[in-house]
């Protein structure tokens, strides 16, 4: 039999310039794309995949080196590394060339750094592919790592760190890290910030642009790389274009990475570390070391023994643990450290019982394993998974085609045979009992080591060292004899068995497809009385056996006062707890089920296989009605829902600006705080008496997509009302809660302090009211001005002011009201961040009044295309739909209305809306802006004692010394890299002369000292410096919202959305 190397190297068949895989590749009956394994002469592997029906392309190259890969002393430099990459290449030297040319063309960007890669990926409109591989392959062949933008990088390397200081996963992997083997690259540093790209290895001499350029030298090969390339164009055409593009990537036949040194070592087995988070986390993890997984693709031994570890139900350890309130959730996973070092890892949720008992969760964890292996390796439970994961990919939906390239040139790095790069996670080939009782003996007792995340560590322990980057505190001990004798000396616990057959497993696949002359575009009305509204869309598209339903259960009472709110959340998590059996079961089988509370009452989703769909629905419609509130299950909820409340301000403040934005623009929002008040002193009792009365009057919306006739959704709906018997709401119950709506000329600002006190970081939101949704040609108007900011807005406010690593805008849509937004987060002041979002919407009207036709147009015909693309899925159809009822507009042609109203909307149109609603000192515009400010005081401005070299532009610009008609920034650029070249480190002499050496050129206007000077100082004082506006304070017209409530009640109240049907009830 051939080792999978001599597979890999059998079946190419030569060609010019490439070979090609003639192997067929793996895929779903369900799937009717083409596909082509290449690999050109510079041993580049690529797959090429042809869908004729695909509205965006895309491509995603993989290269096989990460963080692992890091030097000693440059901590962070492959992250670094990809991030410099896009700066420009030989072939388009500008800057932001690649990400202007993909917003141009409805597309997206973006790269990740992992362990052992590094992925680089785009999607665009498929019109445009060319284009993008052209300037995509460039950064691969002759990239500039641009040393004016090394700087700017750096700060956005070491942004990106500090966003993630307070994030608890971060912090629990460094202290992993540094118990694991000193000696293994693993231990390092991955993210990097200002201390080991900068502050450290220039004090030692060393330059670390020039150890970049070594770095990506000595690297990035061809020879390491897969590429995937989706589009509609034929193979022969994807070839011919990925042959011309890519070829010219250098093959430098380096090795891939590989690692003598072990991840672990036999020192830290049988120890525990222990953890302090920044949230009141409780989680316990035991790692075992565990064999290399990526060659048993065909008999997934972690799989068998992941499903059965994992399951809720009669006989599981989950079941067993929950009943005695010592553990919320338990999840087992293979984590790959790097190449070549896996764990098995078990992680358990605990609750506060749970940690006070954790070394007993851990015998009874033994116990259960013990259970299982002395049960043996079961074929039925094999052939079960079997089955579910083969009609898994049969009927695998198609997804984005970026996570789509991403997923197929990673899985390309894998050591397995070519033809399966596509099937491999998804199919069972082998059923070999050897194999799986060989793995699960690997889960022996002396073969694991202990993590215990909590604020407060078992047995009154304190933590005796502190991380350094992240300043995590942790305690490493080993395991007690005792425990160890206990675990030792397993015994068999009768609670534990194995599963009983599912009896979910669908069984009906068939689908009738039919001839369609039209498809339906929309959902349509079936039934309606006082008590239901039933939309129903047969599938007439996918033609797969399965279905979609949301069915609404709407009941004012919910948000009556924040303390029926509250109950909801607990009936929910009683709900949730009371179904876990059968949803486990349900979701190995393919069927989905969760449900959610808003303002208007209760949804329930369904999904997955229609055969089984009703047998499922009934259990959760049954169970939902008749369940017992279990008293001890009721404390573990309060207490879980209690501490999700107080975790709530320890994520970043990035997530709480849209928080305070919706507690300022809706007009009743219950706060987290009125929230944490309430559940203190609810009782078990008052639930029992509220779910009830809760379910007693309700009006039911659903809708049903898929394949799925009208009649059986009819009937599935009347078994859900004769289930829950309710009475209909009355009329007047249907008054939505509506939105505020912000005066005319109005700013307003409120301001709030980070309430977690370590969190560096500040953030802000800038919010525009535009105006009603319903409003089809104001819509489409936003939407054009969205897309021509949302690259300027990047490229300025981060990439160049490198004020924070989160930098976006984008529209918006609150209970029918539309905004425009920025938001940032960062180190600085908000009053400042403020200021600067105003000097760049004051700089946008330039940018649309300079921009030409061809580029205007462009724009829009990005956004058509965005608004024509069709859909991917049964499941992103179905939520579109939903989208549309759940948002009381019930305008399911929005895309097509939205395409005719771009089609009339020209240049001076938007410069109308910019001037109303965007310019932010007009008097017909209005704003709203949230500042969360870090309790650790912020930079208060971008001062600065260095030249900074980004602003020399700009500053010749803003000083009309250059005429942005007839100069060039990158020429400008180039003169001041030839002269540093010349005279060294840039300094204010270096500044002068190289002023009187252009003015000798004439390539600048004349100037004197004083100008010279003033020059010289905004280079310094960065961007706020070309401003008029004072950044130490907000304009003096706008007002500071001192009290939330008494700002609300003085505000008028917007509309509720209008429906675009005329409904029988109510």
């Amino acid at each position: 039999m051939l080792s999978v190397d001599d597979q890999l190297e059998e079946g190419w068949k030569k060609s010019s310039g490439y070979s090609v895989y003639d192997k067929p590749i793996e895929q779903s009956s369900n799937d009717k794309r083409e596909y082509r394994l290449l690999k050109l002469d510079n041993q580049l592997k690529v797959l090429l995949i042809h869908d004729p029906e695909a509205d965006r392309a895309s491509a995603s190259l993989d290269v096989n080196i990460g963080d692992s890969s890091n030097p000693d002393n440059l901590q962070g430099l492959a992250h670094f590394c990809e991030h410099l990459l896009f700066m420009g290449s030989g072939k388009y030297p500008k800057v932001n060339e690649y990400d202007s040319y993909l917003a141009k063309h409805s597309g997206n960007s973006n790269a990740s750094t992992s362990t052992s890669c590094t992925n680089y990926h785009f999607d665009v409109g498929f019109e445009w592919l060319e284009g993008a591989l052209d300037r995509f392959s460039r950064f691969f062949i002759d990239p500039l790592f641009d040393k004016n933008c090394a700087e700017n990088e750096l700060n956005a390397v070491d942004s990106e760190y500090k966003e993630y200081q307070q994030d608890d996963e971060w912090r629990i992997l460094q202290v992993e890290k540094l118990i694991e083997n000193p000696g293994h690259t693993w231990y390092l540093f991955s993210i990097g910030n200002m201390d080991t790209l900068k502050e450290t290895p220039e004090s030692v001499g060393l330059n670390v642009r020039e150890a970049l350029l070594k770095f990506y030298s000595d690297n990035y090969s061809a020879n390491v790389m897969n590429l995937a390339v989706l589009g509609r164009e034929s193979l022969d055409q994807l070839t011919e274009w990925v042959v011309e593009k890519f070829s010219d990537i250098r093959n430098k036949s380096v090795a891939p990475p590989s690692f003598i040194n072990p991840v672990n070592t036999n020192k830290i087995l049988l120890t525990q570390t222990f953890i302090k988070p920044m949230k009141n986390i409780r989680r316990m993890t035991l790692n075992f070391p565990f064999p290399v997984q990526e060659s048993l693709y065909g008999t997934k031994p972690s799989w068998y023994i992941c499903h059965l570890i994992n399951r809720e139900g009669s006989g599981s350890l989950l079941t067993f643990l929950k009943k005695k309130g010592w553990v919320n959730e338990i999840t087992s996973i293979v984590s790959p450290r790097v190449f070549g070092h896996d764990y098995f890892s078990i992680i358990i949720e605990l609750t506060e019982e749970g940690l006070d008992n954790y070394e007993n969760v851990l015998v009874f964890v033994f116990e259960y394993i013990e259970m299982l292996k002395k049960k043996g390796v079961q074929q039925w439970i094999f052939d079960e998974l079997k089955t579910l994961y083969d009609t898994r990919f049969r009927f695998i939906s198609k997804g984005s085609p970026m996570n789509y390239t991403i997923f197929l040139s990673s899985q390309m790095r894998k050591n397995i045979p070519l033809e399966f790069i596509i099937s491999e996670r998804s199919i069972f080939r082998e059923f070999n009992p050897n194999i799986i009782a060989h793995h699960l003996n690997e889960l022996k007792p002396d073969n694991f080591r202990l993590t215990i995340v909590a604020q407060k560590f078992p047995n009154d322990l304190e933590p005796t060292m502190k991380e350094k980057w992240f300043s995590v505190d942790y305690r490493v001990t080993s395991i007690s004899e005792e425990l160890i004798k206990r675990i030792m000396s397993i015994s068999l616990n009768p609670e534990f068995d194995l599963p009983t057959a599912n009896e979910f497993i669908p069984r009906k696949l068939s689908v009738l497809k039919e001839d369609i002359l039209k498809k339906s575009k929309k959902p349509n009305i079936i039934k309606e009385t006082e008590t239901v509204r039933i939309w129903h869309k047969k599938d007439d598209t996918f033609w797969t056996p399965k279905s979609s339903v949301y069915i609404k259960l709407n009941s004012p009472l919910i948000y009556t006062t924040p303390r029926n709110y509250v109950m909801a959340i607990i009936y929910q998590s009683l709900l949730h707890d009371a179904l876990a059996g059968y949803i486990f079961d349900a979701n190995v089988a393919g069927l989905y089920n969760y449900s959610s509370f808003d303002q208007k009452g209760i949804l329930l989703s369904f999904s997955g296989y229609s055969d089984k769909l009703p047998l499922l629905m009934e259990k959760v419609i049954e169970i939902m009605k008749n369940f017992k509130v279990n008293k001890d299950r009721f404390k573990v909820s309060k207490s879980e829902i209690s501490r999700s409340f107080s975790n709530y301000f320890l994520d970043s403040p990035s997530y709480h600006t849209e928080y305070y934005l919706d507690l300022a623009l809706f007009q009743r929002l219950w706060s987290i705080e009125d929230l944490s008040r309430e559940i203190k002193d609810v009782e078990a009792a008052e639930i029992r008496a509220f779910y009830p009365t809760l379910l007693h009057s309700l009006h039911l919306e659903a809708l049903f997509v898929g394949d799925i006739n009208k009649d059986h959704a009819v009937n599935l709906i009347g078994k859900v009302v004769s289930i829950l018997s309710p009475l209909p709401l009355m009329p007047s119950q249907f008054i939505d809660g509506r939105g505020i709506k912000l005066p005319v000329g109005k700013h307003y600002v409120f301001q709030r302090a980070v309430q977690n006190p370590h969190e560096t970081n500040s953030a802000i939101a800038y919010h525009i009211p535009i105006g009603y949704s319903s409003n089809n040609c104001l819509r489409a108007t936003l939407y054009i001005f969205e897309r021509i900011c949302e690259e300027p807005c990047f490229n300025q406010l981060r990439t160049r002011e490198q004020l924070g690593y989160t930098v976006f805008s984008s529209c918006c849509n609150r209970k029918g009201n539309l905004g425009f937004e920025i938001r940032i987060t960062s180190k600085y002041e908000p009053v400042y961040l403020e200021n600067r979002i105003l000097e760049f919407l004051q700089s946008l009207r330039i940018i649309i009044e300079e921009m030409d036709d061809v580029e205007y147009r462009s724009h829009v015909n990005s956004i058509i295309a965005d608004k024509s693309e069709k859909y991917q899925s049964l499941n992103e159809e179905f939520i579109d739909y939903w989208a549309s009822i759940s948002d009381g507009s019930y305008e399911f042609d929005y895309a097509a209305s939205d395409i005719n109203h771009l089609k009339s909307i020209t240049k001076a149109n938007l410069l109308d809306f910019y001037d109303q609603f965007i310019s932010p000192f007009s008097t017909s515009s209005s704003s709203l802006s949230v500042h969360l400010r870090s309790q650790i005081p912020p930079v208060i401005t971008q001062k600065d004692s260095k030249i900074s070299i980004e602003l020399i532009y700009p500053v010749l610009i803003h000083k009309k010394i250059c005429i942005k008609s007839t100069s060039n920034e990158r020429d400008i650029r180039n003169t001041i890299d030839e002269y540093e070249k010349k005279h060294g480190v840039i300094t204010e002499s270096t500044i002068q002369g190289f002023l009187k050496n252009c003015q000798d050129k004439k390539s600048i206007h004349p100037i004197n000292s004083q100008i010279s000077d003033d020059i010289i100082y905004k280079l310094k004082n960065g961007f706020s410096s070309l401003s008029s506006l004072d950044h130490s304070k907000l304009p003096d017209s706008f007002i500071v919202i001192d009290n939330i409530i008494k700002f609300k009640k003085q505000m008028p109240i917007s509309a509720s959305p209008t429906p675009r049907y005329t409904f029988q009830y109510p």
